[in-house]
Protein backbone atom coordinates (compact mmCIF):
# COMPACT_ATOMS: atom_id res chain seq x y z
CA UNK A 1 0.00 0.00 0.00
CA UNK A 2 1.26 3.41 -0.65
CA UNK A 3 0.92 5.84 1.87
CA UNK A 4 1.48 9.52 2.06
CA UNK A 5 1.81 11.54 5.42
CA UNK A 6 0.68 14.90 4.67
CA UNK A 7 2.53 17.27 7.55
CA UNK A 8 6.30 16.79 8.53
CA UNK A 9 5.77 18.42 12.58
CA UNK A 10 5.18 16.11 15.59
CA UNK A 11 2.13 13.65 14.79
CA UNK A 12 3.66 13.42 11.24
CA UNK A 13 7.35 12.86 12.48
CA UNK A 14 5.69 9.81 14.95
CA UNK A 15 3.21 8.45 12.00
CA UNK A 16 6.41 7.89 9.69
CA UNK A 17 7.78 5.99 12.59
CA UNK A 18 4.87 3.33 11.97
CA UNK A 19 5.03 3.65 8.70
CA UNK A 20 8.77 4.29 7.23
CA UNK A 21 8.16 3.47 3.83
CA UNK A 22 5.42 6.15 3.03
CA UNK A 23 6.35 9.86 1.69
CA UNK A 24 5.99 12.80 3.67
CA UNK A 25 4.23 15.63 2.06
CA UNK A 26 4.87 18.64 3.53
CA UNK A 27 6.19 22.13 1.41
CA UNK A 28 6.50 24.17 4.18
CA UNK A 29 9.72 21.95 5.28
CA UNK A 30 10.93 21.11 1.91
CA UNK A 31 8.92 17.91 1.31
CA UNK A 32 6.63 17.67 -1.78
CA UNK A 33 4.83 14.41 -2.85
CA UNK A 34 2.89 15.03 -6.15
CA UNK A 35 2.36 11.39 -6.42
CA UNK A 36 -1.02 9.55 -6.18
CA UNK A 37 -1.23 7.18 -2.86
CA UNK A 38 -3.54 4.26 -1.70
CA UNK A 39 -3.68 6.46 1.67
CA UNK A 40 -3.20 9.90 3.05
CA UNK A 41 -2.45 10.83 6.71
CA UNK A 42 -3.23 14.66 7.34
CA UNK A 43 -0.88 15.66 10.21
CA UNK A 44 -1.51 19.09 10.18
CA UNK A 45 -1.68 21.83 13.18
CA UNK A 46 -5.05 22.82 13.66
CA UNK A 47 -4.66 25.54 16.43
CA UNK A 48 -6.87 28.11 18.15
CA UNK A 49 -9.15 31.14 16.68
CA UNK A 50 -9.31 34.06 18.77
CA UNK A 51 -12.22 33.16 20.08
CA UNK A 52 -11.13 29.31 21.32
CA UNK A 53 -12.52 27.69 18.24
CA UNK A 54 -10.76 24.97 16.27
CA UNK A 55 -8.98 26.30 13.17
CA UNK A 56 -9.31 23.87 10.45
CA UNK A 57 -8.75 25.96 7.62
CA UNK A 58 -5.20 23.99 6.91
CA UNK A 59 -7.04 20.67 6.42
CA UNK A 60 -10.13 21.60 4.36
CA UNK A 61 -6.84 23.06 2.40
CA UNK A 62 -5.65 19.83 2.10
CA UNK A 63 -8.81 18.33 1.35
CA UNK A 64 -9.41 20.93 -1.49
CA UNK A 65 -6.14 20.86 -3.32
CA UNK A 66 -5.18 17.16 -2.99
CA UNK A 67 -8.79 15.51 -2.82
CA UNK A 68 -7.31 13.34 -6.05
CA UNK A 69 -4.11 12.47 -5.10
CA UNK A 70 -5.12 9.43 -2.52
CA UNK A 71 -7.62 6.68 -2.30
CA UNK A 72 -8.89 8.12 0.86
CA UNK A 73 -7.62 10.27 3.59
CA UNK A 74 -7.52 9.38 7.56
CA UNK A 75 -7.24 12.76 9.25
CA UNK A 76 -4.82 12.78 12.52
CA UNK A 77 -5.57 16.54 13.18
CA UNK A 78 -7.64 16.95 15.83
CA UNK A 79 -10.83 18.79 14.50
CA UNK A 80 -14.80 19.40 16.09
CA UNK A 81 -17.16 16.77 16.08
CA UNK A 82 -19.40 16.49 12.66
CA UNK A 83 -16.57 17.27 10.62
CA UNK A 84 -15.26 14.89 8.91
CA UNK A 85 -18.71 13.74 7.96
CA UNK A 86 -18.56 16.65 5.51
CA UNK A 87 -16.23 14.59 3.33
CA UNK A 88 -16.39 11.66 1.13
CA UNK A 89 -13.83 8.73 1.31
CA UNK A 90 -12.19 10.81 4.25
CA UNK A 91 -12.31 9.09 8.30
CA UNK A 92 -10.64 10.41 11.55
CA UNK A 93 -7.95 8.90 13.71
CA UNK A 94 -6.84 10.53 17.03
CA UNK A 95 -3.79 10.77 17.74
CA UNK A 96 -1.82 10.37 20.93
CA UNK A 97 1.69 12.27 20.26
CA UNK A 98 3.09 14.95 22.14
CA UNK A 99 6.22 17.46 22.00
CA UNK A 100 6.92 16.00 25.90
CA UNK A 101 7.86 13.32 27.64
CA UNK A 102 4.92 12.87 29.26
CA UNK A 103 2.85 12.94 26.00
CA UNK A 104 5.21 9.96 24.47
CA UNK A 105 5.51 8.09 27.39
CA UNK A 106 2.65 5.71 27.42
CA UNK A 107 2.87 2.96 24.84
CA UNK A 108 -0.93 3.29 22.77
CA UNK A 109 -1.77 -0.52 21.82
CA UNK A 110 -4.92 0.53 20.10
CA UNK A 111 -6.49 2.31 17.62
CA UNK A 112 -9.51 4.12 16.70
CA UNK A 113 -10.42 4.55 13.15
CA UNK A 114 -13.90 6.86 12.58
CA UNK A 115 -15.88 7.31 9.32
CA UNK A 116 -17.12 4.74 6.41
CA UNK A 117 -16.48 1.55 6.49
CA UNK A 118 -14.32 1.63 2.97
CA UNK A 119 -12.00 4.12 4.70
CA UNK A 120 -11.73 2.83 7.78
CA UNK A 121 -10.98 -0.64 6.35
CA UNK A 122 -8.33 1.02 4.14
CA UNK A 123 -6.52 2.50 7.49
CA UNK A 124 -6.56 -0.89 9.71
CA UNK A 125 -5.08 -2.80 6.50
CA UNK A 126 -2.16 -0.42 7.06
CA UNK A 127 -2.26 -0.49 10.37
CA UNK A 128 -1.99 -4.54 10.27
CA UNK A 129 0.55 -4.05 7.80
CA UNK A 130 2.72 -2.68 10.11
CA UNK A 131 1.89 -3.23 13.54
CA UNK A 132 1.69 -6.33 16.07
CA UNK A 133 -1.13 -8.52 16.35
CA UNK A 134 -1.86 -7.15 20.33
CA UNK A 135 -3.09 -3.95 18.64
CA UNK A 136 -6.90 -3.27 19.70
CA UNK A 137 -8.81 -1.66 16.64
CA UNK A 138 -11.82 0.18 17.22
CA UNK A 139 -13.92 1.27 14.11
CA UNK A 140 -16.87 3.52 15.00
CA UNK A 141 -18.47 6.65 12.98
CA UNK A 142 -16.31 9.80 12.68
CA UNK A 143 -18.06 11.80 15.19
CA UNK A 144 -17.57 9.49 18.42
CA UNK A 145 -13.89 9.01 17.22
CA UNK A 146 -13.27 12.94 17.21
CA UNK A 147 -15.51 13.30 20.41
CA UNK A 148 -13.20 10.81 22.09
CA UNK A 149 -10.12 13.09 21.34
CA UNK A 150 -11.49 16.12 23.30
CA UNK A 151 -12.58 13.88 25.86
CA UNK A 152 -9.41 12.09 26.88
CA UNK A 153 -7.28 15.73 26.67
CA UNK A 154 -10.24 17.12 28.92
CA UNK A 155 -9.26 14.38 31.36
CA UNK A 156 -5.76 14.64 31.28
CA UNK A 157 -6.65 18.58 32.02
CA UNK A 158 -9.02 17.75 34.45
CA UNK A 159 -6.15 15.69 36.13
CA UNK A 160 -3.49 18.04 36.00
CA UNK A 161 -5.64 20.69 37.80
CA UNK A 162 -6.94 18.24 40.28
CA UNK A 163 -3.51 17.16 41.50
CA UNK A 164 -2.63 21.06 41.53
CA UNK A 165 -5.38 21.63 43.65
CA UNK A 166 -4.44 19.08 46.05
CA UNK A 167 -0.84 19.84 46.28
CA UNK A 168 -1.94 23.72 47.22
CA UNK A 169 -4.19 22.50 49.87
CA UNK A 170 -1.37 19.86 50.78
CA UNK A 171 1.12 23.21 51.16
CA UNK A 172 -1.38 24.61 53.33
CA UNK A 173 -1.34 22.62 56.35
CA UNK A 174 2.09 20.84 55.74
CA UNK A 175 1.67 17.84 53.91
CA UNK A 176 4.35 16.74 51.58
CA UNK A 177 2.30 16.24 48.35
CA UNK A 178 5.14 13.37 47.17
CA UNK A 179 4.02 11.60 49.86
CA UNK A 180 0.23 12.41 49.74
CA UNK A 181 0.25 11.49 45.65
CA UNK A 182 2.21 8.24 46.29
CA UNK A 183 -0.57 7.05 48.87
CA UNK A 184 -3.11 8.62 46.20
CA UNK A 185 -1.69 6.31 43.72
CA UNK A 186 -1.27 3.69 45.89
CA UNK A 187 -5.17 3.08 44.55
CA UNK A 188 -5.11 0.97 41.55
CA UNK A 189 -8.17 2.63 40.03
CA UNK A 190 -5.78 5.85 39.55
CA UNK A 191 -3.38 6.24 36.93
CA UNK A 192 -0.36 8.10 37.18
CA UNK A 193 0.27 10.32 34.50
CA UNK A 194 -0.43 13.75 34.76
CA UNK A 195 0.05 13.80 38.49
CA UNK A 196 2.86 15.60 38.78
CA UNK A 197 3.35 18.96 40.06
CA UNK A 198 5.64 21.61 39.33
CA UNK A 199 5.99 24.45 42.02
CA UNK A 200 7.21 27.31 39.24
CA UNK A 201 5.02 25.59 36.69
CA UNK A 202 1.31 24.84 38.31
CA UNK A 203 -1.48 23.69 36.42
CA UNK A 204 -1.51 22.66 32.42
CA UNK A 205 1.05 24.61 29.85
CA UNK A 206 0.98 22.22 26.97
CA UNK A 207 0.34 22.52 23.45
CA UNK A 208 -2.28 20.62 23.14
CA UNK A 209 -4.53 21.08 26.36
CA UNK A 210 -3.82 25.08 25.77
CA UNK A 211 -6.09 24.57 22.30
CA UNK A 212 -8.07 21.61 22.58
CA UNK A 213 -9.77 22.54 26.32
CA UNK A 214 -10.74 26.07 24.47
CA UNK A 215 -11.65 24.39 21.54
CA UNK A 216 -14.23 22.29 23.51
CA UNK A 217 -15.74 24.91 25.65
CA UNK A 218 -16.74 26.85 22.12
CA UNK A 219 -17.87 23.93 20.14
CA UNK A 220 -19.96 23.49 23.68
CA UNK A 221 -21.48 27.17 23.03
CA UNK A 222 -21.50 26.08 19.52
CA UNK A 223 -23.95 23.13 20.13
CA UNK A 224 -25.98 25.58 23.12
CA UNK A 225 -24.65 23.32 25.88
CA UNK A 226 -23.03 24.54 29.44
CA UNK A 227 -19.59 23.13 29.61
CA UNK A 228 -19.27 23.47 33.63
CA UNK A 229 -16.99 21.18 34.10
CA UNK A 230 -14.27 21.83 31.66
CA UNK A 231 -15.41 26.15 32.00
CA UNK A 232 -14.10 25.35 35.58
CA UNK A 233 -10.75 23.54 34.54
CA UNK A 234 -10.03 26.32 32.05
CA UNK A 235 -10.65 28.89 34.53
CA UNK A 236 -8.49 27.25 38.01
CA UNK A 237 -5.55 26.50 35.59
CA UNK A 238 -6.00 30.18 34.08
CA UNK A 239 -5.75 31.66 37.94
CA UNK A 240 -2.52 28.87 38.37
CA UNK A 241 -0.47 30.17 35.64
CA UNK A 242 -1.31 33.36 36.76
CA UNK A 243 -0.39 33.10 40.08
CA UNK A 244 -3.68 34.40 42.07
CA UNK A 245 -4.30 30.65 43.39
Amino acid sequence: MKIKIIGAGVVGQNMKKIFPEAFFHDPRKGYVHDGYTDLAFICVPTESREDGSCNTDIVKEVLRDGYIDAGCYCIKSTVPPGFTDNYLDVCFSPEYYGGTIHANEPGHDFLIVGGDSRSCDTVVRAYREHCHPSLRIYKTDAKTAELVKYMENSFLALKVVFCNEFAKIAQKIGVDYDLLRELFLADSRVGRSHTWVYDDKPGYDSHCLNKDIPALLAFCREIGYNGGIMEAVDRVNTAFKAGEL
